[in-house]
């Protein structure tokens, strides 16, 4: 009686370990393709910029409104900063912004102290987004 004991507690251990193996197989082919899909977002998003998109990326959220957010952003590539309100939205901090081809008085280089009045991102990415592209890029190409 105790070996038989013995044997169902190994028995469901062994299927605990498969079902967790499996699991675990799971979850990261499935981050494999996530990762997958936010590098590519972040090609098209970097090419979208050749076309006169512009991609920020949000440093710092310091005011949190009811009717918006306001935050520093840092342009893409060339690390211009600037503030901005995001009227209606919630932004998150570290997270990437990709707005459409902007009139002349939205464009970079206006002073930081002055605040821009953002539209609505045509897409947001995870702040590791180029870090994903490195690792993913030789599967992009």
């Amino acid at each position: 009686m105790n070996s038989s004991i013995w044997l169902v507690i190994a028995g469901g251990g062994v299927v605990g370990a498969i079902l967790l193996l499996v699991a675990v197989l799971v979850w990261l082919a499935s981050k494999r393709a996530r990762d997958a899909r936010v590098a590519q977002a972040w090609a098209r998003a970097v090419e979208a910029t050749r076309h006169g998109a512009r991609l920020v990326f949000v440093e710092r959220l310091y005011e949190r409104a009811q009717r918006g957010s306001k935050a520093l952003l840092v342009s893409w590539p060339d690390g211009a900063r600037q503030d901005a309100w995001f009227d209606g939205l919630r932004v998150a901090q570290g997270t990437y912004l990709l707005f459409g081809p902007a009139s002349e008085a939205e464009r970079p280089g206006t002073p930081s102290d002055v605040i821009a009045h953002a539209t609505a991102p045509m897409a947001t990415l995870p702040g590791n987004a180029p870090a994903l592209w490195a690792l993913n890029r030789h599967r992009l190409l």
